[in-house]
């Protein structure tokens, strides 16, 4: 099997050697936590604006969305993307974005999902500095037009995260109160001016069985449950 998982140093190395032989490198970047049918659609038509398609995967400790992620390590992720036929090489990406994976790749093609094509609807508004780092080496950006599917809400109906009681207490909420009226009462904290006195106290609660008394000390010894 031909070898797919590359270092940064390996990886500059590849891309010198391809774009001597007039190669188009293709980027693709993301958590690729779940990888779903949505995916691979993505991964086949961002291959095909080229001839080396490169994925790089964010790092475990940048993925912030959610308790329990990311569900699958990045070890587990990268192995996972590399024995995909339509990938060529696969990196790990140790920043909270993809501007040093572009700034070490420089592709001719740094392609996004259909869900980027408006700017404004990224409120991380990191899609704006990507197109700009983009353009300055001459790249160019393209969107796919596959159906978007997305990992997070995949994970969460699983049950995977969430017990049945969490989720049924989370909809709840969704139905009762919307998203706007959450953020508003948000919001609406920041006008108060507050006092704190003291120290906050923080409840570490762990819960067990009892196995029996420790024979050196004289207290119970626990199996911890959860």
């Amino acid at each position: 099997m031909r070898k797919k998982i590359f270092t940064h140093k390996e990886i500059s190395k590849k891309i010198s050697i391809l774009k001597k032989n007039k190669k188009k490198i293709v980027l693709c970047h993301g958590v690729f936590d779940l990888v779903h049918y949505g995916h691979i659609l993505h991964l086949n038509s961002a291959k095909k604006f080229g001839d080396y398609l490169i994925v790089s995967v964010t790092s475990d400790k940048f993925v912030n969305k959610g308790p329990g992620k990311p569900l699958f390590s990045q070890f587990q992720r990268i192995q996972y993307l590399s024995n995909l036929e339509m990938i060529d090489g696969v990196i790990l990406s140790n920043t909270a974005s993809a501007i040093d994976v572009l700034k070490l790749i420089k592709p001719n093609i740094y392609v996004k999902g259909p869900d980027y094509v408006k700017t404004k609807d990224d409120k991380t508004k990191k899609i704006v500095l990507e197109k700009k780092l983009v353009k300055t080496f001459g790249g160019e950006i393209k969107y796919t037009e596959d159906q978007a599917y997305s990992s997070s809400s995949i994970i969460n109906s699983t049950g995977l995260i969430y017990n049945k009681e969490q989720r049924k207490f989370l909809d709840k909420i969704k139905t009762k109160f919307g998203k706007d009226y959450i953020l508003n009462k948000i919001y609406d904290l920041k006008k108060l001016n507050l006092l704190i006195i003291g120290e906050l106290i923080f409840d570490d609660y762990n819960f067990g069985n009892i196995i029996g008394k420790s024979g050196k000390e004289p207290h119970l010894v626990f199996e911890k449950k959860f």
